[in-house]
């Protein structure tokens, strides 16, 4: 189903965008909805500040209630509740390849987006992404790629996105988490 991750021929960006994607992803999942309740140490013991607390729960919660807003055809939604861990891993991702490519002053920011893309391109059937919608915690993977690179300004400039376009999302939509 999946794009390729590495190849060694990828030029930078293009590796920032498969298998650097990859690997910050599962670094995220350290810090999202599920990996966030443990400590240094592996245990399940709180370690944030009160404050820090809530204000990462109602990210998450913005999170949840965007999934929950998306129709993936009559009669079917997202579940935000399902697919949380996994967007804030994926968009936590972004932003540290982001970070990165901001050290590169002549970063191709084309091929990192499309490379990206590549990652999750997938032919299924209505039926089985049914089936992927409702048991999956990943987003579909046409999701994985729109909604994640919805949230970045990198993405707009790239290809110079303006409102009314289709993939346009006011900075106050965004559901970034970090």
């Amino acid at each position: 189903m999946n794009g390729v991750f590495y190849q060694n021929d990828f030029t930078y960006e293009e590796k920032l965008g498969g298998i650097g994607m990859i690997i910050a992803h599962e670094i995220t999942h350290g810090f999202d909805t599920n990996g966030s309740q443990f400590n240094e140490n592996g245990d399940m013991k709180n370690w944030w500040t009160p404050e820090d607390k809530v204000a990462f729960d109602q990210k998450a919660q913005k999170v949840i209630d965007y999934y929950n807003s998306i129709t993936v055809y009559d009669g079917l939604n997202c579940n935000g509740e399902l697919n949380k861990a996994e967007a804030i891993a994926d968009m936590g991702a972004m932003k540290c390849m982001l970070s990165m490519a901001k050290k590169k002053s002549d970063f191709d920011y084309d091929k990192f987006f499309k490379q990206y893309a590549s990652l999750w391109r997938a032919v299924y059937t209505k039926e089985y992404g049914d089936v992927l919608a409702r048991t999956d915690a990943h987003p579909l993977p046409y999701l994985r790629v729109n909604v994640c690179v919805q949230q970045f300004d990198e993405f707009y400039a790239t290809y110079n996105i303006k409102e009314g376009d289709k993939m346009f999302l006011p900075q106050s939509e965004r559901i970034l988490v970090w």
